[in-house]
């Protein structure tokens, strides 16, 4: 990933750690975490002053969306999604304004099942075939991040 998808990706990020009205520490640590790692220098310092308004985090999550998804490269957006989910798990509570602009991601692809929110969970012949595969068997479960291979797993070790 290059340092623009890298802030694109920070913005989003930004964005959904802030749309529920409040920043949380570990939200925030995991967003800081990330700007330190690609060396970011952003305009937005600290996402708490993105909470003015709903509107303005889902405009910054769709323009910075926008612009990885230009590029026609799925394993941005992989990227994107991966480093979204690990925000909003942060508090380990998805809370509903979250889950509205990670929506717009299987939205924009067209995907249904792109990644785990708090709705039921359509699995697809190959997922149900490690859900109800013997718990002993030893099982190698590949796919890119955001995928669903932890919920996956989840909703197999609590059978």
């Amino acid at each position: 990933m290059i340092k623009e998808f890298a802030e694109s990706t920070y913005n989003c990020m930004a964005a959904v750690c802030a749309i529920d009205g409040e920043v949380h520490d570990k939200e925030l640590s995991v967003l800081l975490n990330f700007k330190k790692q690609w060396n970011l220098k952003t305009d937005i310092a600290n996402p708490k002053e993105l909470i003015r308004s709903q509107k303005d985090c889902e405009t910054l999550f769709e323009e910075s969306f926008a612009f990885i998804l230009e590029a026609g490269e799925l394993s941005n957006v992989y990227d994107l999604l991966h480093h979204c989910n690990e925000i909003a798990d942060a508090d380990k509570n998805l809370h509903d304004k979250e889950e509205i602009l990670l929506t717009l991601i299987q939205k924009k692809l067209g995907k249904n099942n792109f990644f785990i929110t708090k709705d039921h969970i359509d699995w697809n012949e190959e997922q149900k075939t490690v859900i109800e595969s013997n718990k002993n068997e030893r099982i190698l479960i590949e796919a890119p991040p955001g995928a669903g291979k932890t919920e996956l797993i989840a909703k197999k070790v609590y059978l």
